[in-house]
Parts: structure tokens; C-alpha cells; sequence
């Protein structure tokens, strides 16, 4: 017999919930007498237990190990992109100058690895580089000539595999973190209903008192809160003119690009908070990578 599970009931998507909590718990806190007068359901014993079940929650919306492990592999997935990058304008010359080739250079598959490679599919990716290994090996004879010896080959094959294993990884963790709030649904739920009961009570309490205490219980009105500081993130600095930064989240979420100005100038305003890889891209090469941690109202400068 299948049991069904309850699908969430929330009103904000999941990876919100923390922090919807937290607007609403530490409200209470600060109102905590007001709550009180208002019925003793809502003692300081009542405050500690959603407090608890708010740590709770956080664990399972971003699972500490899992959140780790998944930084590593992401950050070691888009790193291997700037070996990528190194590996074809390396082979691109060696097939330019090689002679008696069985495949011309248009055919050879290198433009469509970069196009992968800049997509940051990386599925397409090892597909686009394994007919570029298999041509390199079909004419390893005449590229060998040039300078392409049977290590160089054999870096790309380990490159290659290194990739798929990686993103193998990406998405097992990605799966392991989805599987764990899907297999939680009722838990999630009771909680969001437990801070929804706290809002209920709070505007009661607050309507005839404080307009703007009262506001801080409405359930829109945190929801548009919690997005809108979501919003308040920058990151800027210098590069060289126009060339292109891409922001990839290392949870796995969206990917943010932003251009540099004539100048070198840039600005990244609105990302997510959370931890990305920084990748810099001149002329369409990646040459630079690092971490940067991006968080609500701490503006960041970080040049390239």
C-alpha cells in the first residue's frame, strides 16, 4: 500500500519559510507580554518551542552537510570550466598547424565545447568534449607532430570524466536536499501553521493598538517584506572594460550575469544570498574564478 504524502500547504515557497518564521518569531518576542495578557497559550515555554522548531526547520531546508558537500562539487564543477576553456585553445592550435587531419577544423567540435562550456550545461558538455577526445584520438598520429602529446590527451579524457562525475554529484545532492523537505512536508506544515496561529493572535492583538505592530502579523505583508530585503544585495567593482562575470550559485540555484561597462565597471544588484562562485569572462574565455559570499544590506566590492 502507497501512503500519500501531504503536499505543503505554505504560503511562501519553501526555502522561505526560515525566514518568514523568523520576521514572525521575533516580533513575538518583542511582544511577548502583549501575547501573554492575551492568553496564556502564548508563554515563554510556547516562544522557546517555535524558536526550537524554527532550527529545526532551517536544518531541513538547507541541511548543513549536504549544503557543504554540494559548495565542493560545485565550485570544483565550475573551476573545470576554466581548464576547459585552457584545453581548447590549446588543441585549437595544435589542429590549426597539424597537417593530413581526417576532420577539419570547423568540424572538430572545439566551437561547440565552448558553446556548451559557456551554457554551464553540463551534460552537454561532456558530450561536445567526448567527440572532440574521439576526433584528437582518430588523428592523434598528425596533432602529436604538433606538440599534442598522449598525457595532454589523457588530462582531457580525466577532465572530462571529472566533469561527469561531478555533475552526477550536483544533482544526487540536489535530489537528497529536495527528498528531505518532500519527506518532511507534514512537519513543515505544522510549523507554518503554528506561525500563522501567532499571526492570527497578533493581529487581534495589535489592531485596536498599533497599526504598525499590527502590520508585522499580516501574512502578505512579511511575505513582502522577506522578498523585498531579499532583494538588497550588491556586489560591484572593477574588471576589464565589457567583460562578462557570471555569479553561479554553489546550492545549485540561478546563475546572474552582469557586464562591465566600457570602463570596467560593474554592478550585480538582486542576487539571492547565499554563497556563488565568481567566474570572470574576457573575449569569451574564462580566466578567473572565486568565492564570493553575497549577503542582504552588506554591499561587496570585489575587482577581478
Amino acid at each position: 500500500m502507497t501512503i500519500k504524502k501531504d503536499s505543503l500547504r505554505l504560503r511562501v515557497r519553501g526555502y522561505e519559510l526560515p525566514t518568514f518564521a523568523k520576521f514572525v518569531i521575533d516580533a513575538y518576542e518583542n511582544d511577548q507580554k502583549e501575547f501573554t495578557d492575551y492568553s496564556e497559550d502564548y508563554s515563554v515555554a510556547h516562544l522557546l518551542g517555535l524558536r526550537t522548531n524554527q532550527t529545526a526547520i532551517e536544518a531541513l531546508v538547507n541541511p548543513g552537510q549536504i549544503m557543504a558537500e554540494l559548495k565542493v562539487i560545485t565550485n570544483r564543477l565550475y573551476s573545470n570550466q576554466l581548464v576547459v576553456a585552457t584545453h581548447m585553445n590549446l588543441l585549437e592550435g595544435y589542429v590549426k598547424r597539424a597537417e593530413g587531419l581526417t576532420i577539419n577544423l570547423k568540424d572538430f567540435g572545439i566551437k561547440e565545447v565552448r558553446a556548451a562550456n559557456r551554457s554551464g550545461n553540463m551534460q552537454k558538455l561532456t558530450d561536445k568534449l567526448g567527440i572532440v577526445i574521439g576526433n584528437a584520438k582518430t588523428n592523434i598520429a598528425a596533432l602529436t607532430l604538433k606538440g599534442y602529446t598522449a598525457a595532454k590527451q589523457t588530462a582531457l579524457i580525466a577532465l572530462m570524466n571529472q566533469i561527469s562525475t561531478d555533475n552526477g554529484g550536483q544533482n544526487k545532492k540536489m535530489n537528497e536536499r529536495m527528498l528531505l523537505v518532500e519527506n518532511n512536508h507534514d512537519t513543515m506544515n505544522a510549523f507554518w501553521d503554528s506561525v500563522v496561529d501567532v499571526c492570527d493572535a497578533g493581529k487581534r492583538i495589535f489592531k485596536p493598538l498599533s497599526v504598525e505592530k499590527n502590520q508585522q502579523y499580516i501574512i502578505d505583508r512579511v511575505i513582502s517584506r522577506l522578498r523585498n530585503d531579499a532583494k538588497k544585495t550588491l556586489v560591484s567593482g572593477k574588471v576589464e572594460p565589457k567583460a562578462r562575470i557570471e555569479f553561479i550559485s554553489t546550492s545549485g540555484g540561478r546563475k546572474r550575469v552582469v557586464y562591465a561597462n566600457p570602463k570596467g565597471a560593474y554592478a550585480l544588484t538582486g542576487a539571492v544570498p547565499g554563497d556563488y562562485l565568481a567566474i570572470k569572462i574576457v573575449k569569451g574565455k574564462p580566466n578567473v574564478s572565486k568565492n564570493v559570499a553575497i549577503e542582504t544590506n552588506l554591499p561587496k566590492v570585489e575587482n577581478f
